[in-house]
This record gives structure tokens, C-alpha cells and sequence, in this order.
């Protein structure tokens, strides 16, 4: 079987028999990393558990029961994790699956999707173009980190990666099914996360291509367009919905979050991206834009799943620089980016014969996996390893705050409220209302100044007079020391020394970002006490 000539167009079946091993190999190494970093998981997941069991309770979409407010960011894993209880199930293990369903789908829509990597070639196509797309995603650190999360970046990912195979199959072939696959993954992003509607940008640049291309490309870009237009109804309905239940159409934790100085968040931003590509992985990047010129200087021959790609990478960086990065370890923000920046790095690798090709793809992936450096700059195996050991001696990292929870479930009234700057396990098991110290749950502190978590604000908590404030504190050379700045700001307010006593205290660890832990504690004051 040839090449037509045109170039660049998807493989034949042929080779799919071949693909299972690679992509066995990928899917097995994202498994065991995430098994390795299950106990890793962060106190967010549990504020979107909140809305939903809130949600089955009768209270609708607030985080305290009266007060409708959207404090979280994914609309559909809310609705996920009410499913999971309504069946009574952990809604952290369904989070999981599901996010080790979208990695494994991923995987494989690079493995059977990913077109052939040679342009121009009078020539039997091969497939290892694919296969090293597929490798090299499983080699990459942040996509096994969450798939233990417990939050929905993967399935953003997946679904990105999704609209822009799609959408290149639209315009490419004029195929229908393809168009609403396209509407399904955009419509989906929509629903999924605040900024799901920059996505819209993929089929955009689809159509563009469509319409300064062929005529067979302009006549394919008719359902596409259909696509596009239904998801703008979508949309249109869902900021209506927005609208009515919350009275605006900008999520709380939007207003929590972005804010401040564009320039420092910018500059945030790129300390973020150079946390992650400043290490091993700058030869992924490097890789990718080679393979992003290749498809360039090839583009009136070649697949537009390649453009889709450079377009879906670039839109994700220029996202996490905009809104200043992320303070959550593995590089959330990075992770839709890893798939098309995989496609076109192995595009860049393609051209080379099959023995150079696969010695550069092993390179990358042992850098990819014994170099990918975390946040602290630790090799994210060395990580792995660490965590391994967290999960023998059975202490996860959040499993102090459940336990705080579950007593002061024991120790409060039905109507009390605290105050705390993690809004997610100690409310969750506790059932108190809470004050959220950062902002994410509470309508008036997100509405001050500053990004960046910087908006917080002690007279706002003090003036609602909590029974309780919980703050976090980490042991130095120096002494106890506040985790969060909100914690130090009312540490330091003179009115929250005199109101509030100390009523008792629990042990914590933290990860220091370098496989070991920093030993803290929590510290429970209540109002009024002598």
C-alpha cells in the first residue's frame, strides 16, 4: 500500500496490530506511577465532593446550604461525583477511573488517530510516527500525577486532544461523524472548565485552514461549521443557566483567583512553564517545534490534525502564563499541552530513519521519566519512589485533615461555622459552614483585590465572627511557622488574639516536594473562650 500523494494522511489499518504493544507499554507506565502517587492527592477534589452531595441533599449548587455560589471550576465533575454518591460510591475512586480512562484513551488516540509522519513520500507508510507520539505521552510525568488528582484535568486533556483530531478530520474528509465528535469534545469543555471556551479556537483555525485551502477542504468545512454553531447554543444556554442560579456569569473562583497585576501574573506564569521545560523536558519542546516547522513548511500537503496541535499547545501555554501558573504540584495546567506537543515532537522525530528515530524517542522518555523534574526541581521518579513508601506506612497526605473533620463533626453544633484556608476535607467530613480564608467558597473575599490566591482578607472573617478558626503550621529552625498567608494575616491581627483561644491541636505533614515531608500541625481556636 502507498502513499497518496498528497502526503501526511492517516495510516492504514495495516499497522494497528502493531500498536498494541507500545500502547500497553505507555498505558502500564501511566498505571503504575499514578499507583505510586495515590496517596498524593490534594484537599480541591473534596470542595467539588461538597457541591455534590449538597446537590442530592436538596441545597442546589452552594457550598453552604443557602447561599448558591459557584466555587468550584468543572460543572461536570460535580455532576460525576453526585452520581458516584448517589450510587454510593467513593467519588474520589470514580474521579480516578474516569481520569485513568481519559489517560488511556489518549493514549490511544494518538496510537490509531495520529497520522502518518512522512510528506510528500511516494512510499509505504509507517507508523512508528504514531507509536513515538504514543511513548512519549506515557513518559510524561503530570499525566500520572492526575490521574491521581481526583481532579478533571486529564479528561480536559483528552477532550482537547479529541476536538482537535476531530476537527481535522472534518475539515479534512468532510466526514459528519467526525463534525460531532467535534461538537461532543468542544461541548463537553464547555461544561467541564471556566476556560472551556477558548477551545472554541481549534475549530476556528480548522476552518481557516479549510477555507484558504482546497475545494475539497471548503466543501469539508460545512458540518464543521454546523459543529461550531452548536456549541455556541450550548453555551449560550449554559451562561444563561449561570446566570439565573448565581446572578453572574463569572465563576467565584475566577474572581478568587485572577486579578492583580497582569504583568506579575505573567511573569508567575512563566516561572511556571520554565519549572517544567527548563529541565528535561525542553527537548520535548524542542522536538515539537521542529516537527511544528515541519508541518509548516509542508502545510498545503499536510494533515491538519499537525496545525490543530501547534494551535491546541500554544492556546494551553499562553493560558497557564495568563492566569500566573498554578500552585498544585505536577503542573495541572500543563497537561492538555502534553498530547499535541508529543504528536508534533514525534513529527519532528519522523523523518529519520527507524533505528535514529527510536534511539531519540528513548532518550526522551528515560528523560522524560528519570528526569522530569516536580516543582521542587526532584526527579519525578525519585517522587514516585517516595510516595510509594507514604502508601506502606498507610498515611495519605490529606488523611489528617479527615480525621480533624471527623471530630469536629463530634465537637460543633449544626449551625456553626468555621474559618480555615483549605475549603475542601474539613468541611467535607465536618458538614460546618465555612468561611473560606482564600476566597474559592466565599463570595466577599473573592471580591477584594489581587490574584493569585492574594486575595484574603482577616477583618472579612472576623467581622462574621466564626466559633471556629483552623490554621495551618509548619515546624522550622525558627519555630512553628503559618502554612498559608491567610493563616500569618490572622495570626497577626490583634483582634483574633484577643477573641479567640486555643482549644486543641492535631499532628500534620506536608510534602516538601522532595519525597519527604515537612511535620506541622493544625491548630483549632474557638471565639470566646478564656
Amino acid at each position: 500500500m502507498t502513499a497518496p500523494a498528497g502526503g501526511l494522511r492517516r495510516d492504514g489499518i495495516e499497522f494497528r496490530a502493531m500498536r498494541l504493544g507500545p500502547l500497553a507499554i505507555a498505558c502500564a507506565w501511566v498505571a503504575a506511577l499514578a499507583w505510586a502517587n495515590r496517596n498524593v492527592v490534594i484537599d480541591d477534589p473534596w470542595i467539588t465532593f461538597r457541591y455534590a452531595r449538597n446537590l442530592l441533599d436538596g441545597h442546589g449548587f452552594a457550598f453552604n446550604p443557602g447561599d448558591p455560589l459557584e466555587g468550584y471550576s468543572n460543572f461536570l465533575w460535580v455532576l460525576l461525583s453526585a452520581l458516584s454518591l448517589a450510587l454510593n460510591v467513593e467519588p474520589l475512586d470514580t474521579a480516578r477511573a474516569v481520569s485513568a480512562l481519559a489517560a488511556f484513551g489518549l493514549l490511544a488516540l494518538l496510537c490509531f488517530v495520529a497520522p502518518g509522519m512522512h510528506p510528500g513520500r511516494d512510499e509505504p507508510r509507517r507508523p512508528h510516527g504514531s507509536l513515538l507520539a504514543t511513548l512519549l505521552l506515557g513518559s510524561c510525568y503530570p499525566l500520572a500525577a492526575w490521574v491521581a488528582g481526583g481532579l478533571e484535568t486529564v479528561a480536559q486533556a483528552f477532550l482537547a486532544m479529541a476536538l482537535a483530531v476531530a476537527s481535522a478530520a472534518a475539515v479534512d474528509r468532510g466526514s459528519r461523524l467526525a463534525a460531532a465528535c467535534a461538537f461532543a469534545a468542544l461541548s463537553a469543555l464547555l461544561l467541564l472548565r471556566p476556560e472551556g471556551p477558548m477551545y472554541a479556537a481549534v475549530p476556528v483555525v480548522a476552518l481557516g485552514l479549510a477555507l484558504f485551502g482546497s475545494a475539497e477542504r471548503r466543501a469539508g468545512a460545512k458540518p464543521l461549521a454546523a459543529a461550531l454553531l452548536g456549541a455556541a447554543v450550548v453555551l449560550a444556554l449554559y451562561t444563561w443557566w449561570r446566570h439565573a442560579t448565581f446572578g453572574t456569569i463569572v465563576a467565584n473562583t475566577v474572581s478568587a483567583k485572577i486579578g492583580g497585576d497582569p504583568l506579575a501574573a505573567a511573569r508567575s506564569g512563566l516561572r511556571y512553564l520554565g519549572g517544567y521545560f527548563l529541565g528535561a523536558p525542553a527537548l520535548l519542546l524542542a522536538f515539537a517545534a521542529a516537527g511544528a516547522w515541519r508541518a509548516w513548511r509542508h502545510r498545503s500537503e499536510a494533515d491538519p490534525v499537525f496545525a490543530l496541535a501547534g494551535a491546541l499547545a500554544a492556546l494551553q501555554l499562553s493560558f497557564a502564563v495568563a492566569v500566573g501558573g498554578d500552585w498544585m504540584p505536577g503542573y495541572r495546567f500543563l497537561v492538555p499541552a502534553l498530547a499535541p506537543l508529543c504528536l508534533l515532537a514525534a513529527f519532528g522525530l519522523g523523518m529519520a530513519p527507524k533505528f535514529a528515530a527510536g534511539v531519540a524517542a528513548l532518550f526522551l522518555m528515560l528523560a522524560g521519566v528519570l528526569d522530569a523534574k516536580n516543582d521542587k526541581g526532584v526527579p519525578a521518579l525519585a517522587v514516585g519512589l517516595s510516595t510509594a513508601r507514604w502508601v506502606a506506612d498507610g498515611r495519605p497526605l490529606v488523611q489528617p485533615l479527615v480525621d480533624i473533620g471527623w471530630e469536629l463533626r463530634a465537637l460543633s453544633q449544626a449551625d456553626d461555622t468555621i474559618a480555615m484556608s483549605e475549603a475542601g476535607v474539613v468541611p467535607y467530613y465536618s458538614g460546618l459552614r465555612l468561611i473560606d480564608m482564600l476566597g474559592l467558597v466565599d463570595r466577599e473575599i473573592a471580591e477584594g483585590d489581587g490574584g493569585l490566591h492574594a486575595e484574603y482578607d482577616a477583618d472579612s472573617v472576623l467581622r462574621r465572627a466564626p466559633r471556629f478558626i483552623l490554621l495551618g503550621f509548619t515546624d522550622t529552625p525558627a519555630g512553628p511557622a503559618p502554612t498559608w498567608p491567610p493563616d500569618r494575616q490572622m495570626c497577626e491581627h490583634p483582634r483574633f488574639r484577643e477573641e479567640y483561644a486555643e482549644l486543641r491541636q492535631w499532628p500534620r505533614w506536608m510534602t516538601d516536594g522532595f519525597g519527604g515531608r515537612l511535620q506541622g500541625r493544625m491548630v483549632l481556636y474557638e471565639r470566646g473562650r478564656p
